[in-house]
């Protein structure tokens, strides 16, 4: 379902699958693309993320794309359109997105302090940001996750932190609340 609506709004997808054999469903999945990726299970989202970027796309393959989509198949989507998502997105001034981001908290048992971050599961990147030599740069020196919390860490509030540092600018369809707050009549 989820790479069926994406296939209608994407001009290209690239899947990467963590396991290095094929398996017994791959050919269903060769209906939505012929780039299949192979690669070890290693480093969760973000890692899955880097190889990609770093050993399987090349900067003139980049160059031809208006946005860079990275997503997981960790969600069920789409819960409405995806024409209005990126329809509305399209007319804010940032230069990444994602469907969802973490609010900044102040401490976490794992973690530490948790800035405010785009979740991994679901972000775009503009053009603007992914031909800057920055966007290579992080991927070169993003350290590996091997446990979750340092997934968290080392890709989702560190990829946000270092654009951010760089000027970039970010938003999120919805922003996640603590089940404690109070929500307003129409809010997410």
């Amino acid at each position: 379902f989820l790479l069926k609506n994406m296939k209608m709004i994407f001009s290209d997808l690239v899947i990467v699958i963590n396991h290095k054999q094929e398996y017994q469903g791959e050919n269903k999945l060769e209906f939505f693309s012929k780039k299949i990726i192979h690669r070890d299970n290693i480093g969760y989202d973000g890692g899955a993320y880097q190889d990609v970027i770093l050993n399987h796309l090349n900067d003139i393959e980049l160059k031809k794309y208006d946005e860079l989509v990275l997503f997981n198949d960790t969600f069920f989507a789409p819960l409405c359109s995806w024409n209005e998502i990126f329809g509305k997105l399209s007319l804010i001034d940032v230069d990444f997105w994602g469907l969802s981001r973490s609010l900044k908290t102040d401490g976490d048992v794992h973690i530490g302090q948790i800035d405010a971050h785009v979740q991994a599961y679901f972000i775009v990147i503009r053009k603007k940001m992914f031909t800057q030599k920055s966007f290579l740069s992080f991927w070169q020196q993003m350290d590996i996750a091997s446990e979750y919390y340092d997934a968290i860490k080392n890709f989702e509030i560190a990829f946000t932190n270092f654009f951010v540092q760089r000027g970039f600018k970010y938003t999120s369809w919805i922003d996640v609340v603590r089940a404690e707050s109070l929500l307003k009549p129409g809010e997410n």
